[in-house]
């Protein structure tokens, strides 16, 4: 086997098996799904064409090498052949030299300007790397659920409740129980009464609830807070069998700003339906 040959066969490997694997070690162009979606999954979407044209670069540098391997081995002394094979080995590495060449220029200049020395802008992170902090999600309610203008729901007693769950172990019976929820959503200190008060709610109007909020965000405080572990929110605007099923439950007031309040005495649960989710709380004690 000529030196010709094996340059040619290292060449066709590894534009098959080491170039895709550039590509496919990316992360998901589109990072995010329906409404997890925000400002900050569009610029993680930015980062990430970054990276696949990187790799993209890779495959067609592979490829170009691959071809001249091709037309290095085939020339049999055509001189016309053996230089156009070499005018694409040479014309391949000047691209890769050149791109490779101007990260490192541009690379070198910016750890001498900035001040953390290291490339990395403070506060954020590197150069190259678009950030993007998510904001912080609000969703304070205009009244309490101890509070309706017409009306009145047991106020309760939250010691009786049970211990405050981590989020993994909490997370683990979510699952279990099949219930949908927003990649976002945390169960760091949620009670468990109320995820298997969600559970049948899940099956009382089967209808495949999404949980949009539990103890995440910022929220009115109280006892029986999102904060404590007693509510969540459910996503409603895809929802239709949820909005309808709580709304055949009795009237039980209304918050001051007007949103309707409604009680289950089976569950000691009550629903707020709210512009975009329904905002339920499971109390103890009733």
């Amino acid at each position: 086997m000529t030196m010709k040959t094996l340059f040619f066969n290292f060449i066709l490997i590894s534009s098959v098996l080491f170039s895709p694997s550039l590509v496919s070690a990316a992360p998901p162009l589109v990072p995010c799904d329906g409404i997890d979606c925000n400002a900050c999954h569009f610029v993680e979407m930015g980062n990430t064409i970054l990276v696949w044209l990187i790799g993209i670069m890779f495959i067609v540098f592979a490829v170009i090498m691959a071809v001249a391997g091709w037309g290095l081995v085939t020339s049999a002394g055509n001189q016309t052949a053996l230089s156009d094979a070499k005018s694409k080995f040479t014309n391949a590495f000047i691209g890769l030299f050149i791109v490779l060449g101007a990260w490192l220029v541009v690379d070198t200049i910016m750890q001498g300007l900035l001040d953390s020395g290291d490339g990395t802008i403070t506060g954020y992170g590197p150069w190259s790397e678009i950030e993007c902090v998510p904001p912080e999600v609000v969703m304070l309610e205009t009244g309490t659920d101890e509070i309706g203008t017409t009306g009145a729901t047991p106020t309760g007693d939250a010691s009786l409740a049970g211990g405050a769950m981590a989020n993994a172990g909490a997370r683990f019976l979510v699952d279990n129980a099949g219930l949908e929820y927003k990649d976002s959503v945390s169960f760091q200190g949620v009670r468990p009464h109320v995820i298997q008060e969600l559970t049948n709610l899940d099956a009382a109007c089967d209808c495949n609830i999404t949980i949009t909020a539990v103890t995440d965000g910022s929220h009115a405080p109280g006892d029986f807070s999102h904060a404590n572990g007693f509510k969540a929110d459910l996503r409603t605007f895809d929802n239709p069998d949820l909005v309808r099923h709580i709304e055949s439950l009795p009237s039980a007031g209304s918050w001051s700003n007007g949103t309707q309040l409604y009680f289950d005495a089976a569950s000691c649960g009550t629903y707020a339906i709210e512009e975009t989710h329904v905002d339920v709380v499971y109390k103890t004690g009733c």
